[in-house]
Order: structure tokens, then sequence, then C-alpha cells
């Protein structure tokens, strides 16, 4: 049962199917969070739905797992969010990573099926060294 881990951990038991691309900047996973994910518990009774900030954890969780960092975020450009994600829905996760002087760019998308649910770009800063995926 998910209901005690934290996000971060839930999260990497729903990643699958990643990969990135030859030049290491473009990284590719699919997130699918069963219905005892402790983010549905609250949002909503009846019509559980994945928060946003859940939609950009994944995008995190990701990125983290290609550079092998802890990362933090320190600000967004524009994010979108245009869909609704409910549980055992398969959500693909796209993202553009540049490695800055001190920070990472990410560009991402996150589709199920040929919906966009969300897109948009964040700059993360590293806290530390990652928790591997299993």
């Amino acid at each position: 049962m998910i209901q005690n881990m934290n996000i971060d951990t839930a999260l990497l038991g729903c990643l699958s199917n990643r990969q990135r691309s030859e030049d290491g900047e473009e990284v590719a996973g699919q997130f699918i969070c069963p219905p005892d994910f402790p983010a549905f518990q609250g949002h909503f009774p009846g019509n559980p739905l994945l928060p946003a900030f859940v939609q950009m954890a994944m995008v995190r969780i990701l990125v983290q797992q290609e550079v092998g960092k802890v990362l933090l975020p320190r600000s967004t450009g524009r994010v979108k969010f245009a869909g609704m994600v409910k549980p055992d829905e398969v959500v693909q996760a796209n993202v553009q990573v540049k490695q800055n002087e001190t920070d990472w760019s990410v560009k991402f998308s996150l589709t199920k099926e040929d919906e966009q649910v969300a897109s948009g770009e964040i700059i993360f800063s590293e806290k530390g060294k990652v928790q591997s995926a299993k």
C-alpha cells in the first residue's frame, strides 16, 4: 500500500519506460499512479484527480533520475495545466534538459493518450544526491 510513502518515493514506484536521447538532452518516461497513490486521498474524495504540484513533481523526478542529483524548483516560466489525470491513467512525460552553470533548465510536456495534460518550463537547482528508481 502506497498511503504512507512520501510523494517522491511514491512517484519513483509509478515511473517506467525511462528513456533518453543519445545526446542526453531529452528524457522520457511514463507514470501510472494507482488509486491508492497518496495525492488522490484528498483531491478529491469520490473523484480523484492528480494535483498540479504532483504533475510538476513528475518532471522533477524524471530529471533527477537522469542527472543523478536531488533538485529543487527555483523558478518557473509559463506553465499550463490543460487536462486531468485520474488513477491508473498513463502519463507520458517528455522533457528537454539543459545544464547551465549553476542549475538545470527544463522544458516539459505531459500527455495522456493524445491529450496534453501540462507543459511549461522549470529551472531546478541542485540540493544533493538522488534516490535511484528500483
